[in-house]
């Protein structure tokens, strides 16, 4: 049996185990609300990955994942994307086209820069998290969160606290 035969599986962890890779097959988990795959070894993911359209959490940490697919705006339910301690340089545009997700973290990828979509998701976002990071300068869209009356204050050096909902945490150096 092939894991892209478990349709019916709603929740999948396997930490720590030397993932290297995802059969396409893997697109098949059409039941599948989260995902836990930190801490192996994925470089990239299936092209099948936007089909789990029914995910709502997944935690990528700790990987060798260079990108993520540019049609993520297929999985309308995603809440929870965690993507820390990676190597995603650029995120897709269609990252902004996500209605539910309140909770980002992309610490420790070497990011430049922010999709300028990302402002339309901020409605929902309630964390986001670009701490080590290479970010040089703070985003013209977070100026939205400042119309808002949602503009925390400086931390420390070129560190940022935003509130929304909650919390954004942003390091800049």
């Amino acid at each position: 049996m092939s894991i892209g035969e478990l349709s019916a599986l709603e929740y999948l962890g396997c930490t720590d185990n030397s993932i290297t890779h995802l059969p396409e097959s893997f697109g098949n988990l059409q039941s599948l609300k989260e995902l836990r795959l930190y801490g192996n070894g994925l470089h990239e993911l299936p092209l099948s990955f936007p089909d789990l359209s029914s995910l709502r959490e997944v935690y990528l940490r700790n990987n060798n994942l260079t990108k993520f697919p540019d049609s993520i705006d297929n999985l309308h339910q995603l809440e929870i994307l965690d993507l820390r301690n990676n190597q995603v340089s650029q995120l897709p545009e269609e990252i902004g086209n996500l209605p539910r997700l309140y909770q980002l973290d992309l610490r420790a990828n070497p990011l430049e820069e922010l999709p300028a979509s990302m402002s339309t998701t901020l409605k929902n976002l309630r964390k986001l998290d670009l701490r080590w990071t290479r970010l040089t300068r703070v985003p013209e869209w977070f100026e939205i969160l400042r119309a808002r009356g949602m503009y925390g204050r400086l931390l420390f050096a070129r560190c940022f606290l935003v509130l929304a909902c909650g919390y954004l945490h942003v390091c800049i150096r």
